[in-house]
């Protein structure tokens, strides 16, 4: 069991918070980590499992399952090769980015920070406008393709190279313009970009309840490579928090 302080997500809080990786640790052991935490006055602690906590031992820590987290893969010789898709073209920073930030927001619809009612509305979607902001300046993106219709962007995917691994970060595509294959385009121009940077293998972070994400990766040649269930546990609720649903 790995128990850590998070320094970035304690200051965009406000608050002290820590991530628990189980790796096997005992029902025990993570009732001793927990209570460590609570004493040492942290707010929230991300809980990472392999497999999901019995629901006794859920509740025992007052733990909410906000995601079941699946990371697809593809190997490098899964990756295209050249192929024009003319409904995507690089960022560049002509385009309105309220418009790209308001697509960001939505790729979070199914996210953690979403999901939880606890976690404050105005906070879930400072993150996300962060992440794109972040990702257009280069600082935690290395690529950003945007799919526009009529010079509106309504779709955007960000891309960034980790040592040999290509790793896809935020993908959306705006709700009125689904069902046209500009998911499918903006994926499969990520992919064609990670072969021009000759990667080993893609990788892509979604969350299972997102069965229409799931089944775009899957339909570009994407395989399950890893299953981790995810837990929220407030050690302090902060007054911001949502109502419950």
């Amino acid at each position: 069991m790995k128990v850590e302080s998070l320094e970035w997500d304690s200051q965009f809080l406000g608050a002290p918070v820590s991530r628990i990786v189980a790796e096997g640790a005992s029902r025990r052991e993570l009732a001793e980590a927990v209570a460590r935490l609570r004493a040492a006055g942290v707010r929230l602690a991300y809980l990472f499992a392999d497999s999901p906590l019995a629901p006794a031992d859920a509740d025992a820590l007052q733990a909410r399952l906000v995601d079941r987290k699946v990371t697809y893969r593809m190997e490098a010789d899964g990756l295209p090769s050249t192929h024009p898709w003319p409904a995507v073209t690089p960022y560049v920073p002509a385009m309105p980015q309220a418009e790209l930030e308001r697509l960001a927001i939505e790729s979070g619809k199914y996210s953690r920070f979403h999901v939880d009612p606890r976690f404050p509305e105005d906070k879930f979607v400072a993150l996300y406008v962060q992440w794109l902001r972040k990702s257009l300046t280069g600082e935690i993106a290395d690529a950003v393709l945007v799919a526009t219709d009529a010079g509106r962007p309504v779709g955007l995917v960000t891309m960034a190279q980790s040592g040999p691994a290509g790793k896809i970060g935020l993908v959306a595509v705006d709700e009125a313009c689904r069902g046209r294959g500009l998911g499918r385009q903006l994926v499969e121009a990520a992919r064609q970009w990670f072969a021009s940077r000759q990667v080993s293998h893609a990788e892509v972070v979604t969350q299972q309840d997102n069965v229409a994400a799931c089944r775009l990766y899957e339909t570009c040649g994407f395989r399950v490579h890893a299953v981790q269930s995810v837990y929220h546990l407030w050690l302090a609720t902060p007054s911001t928090s949502r109502p419950e649903a």
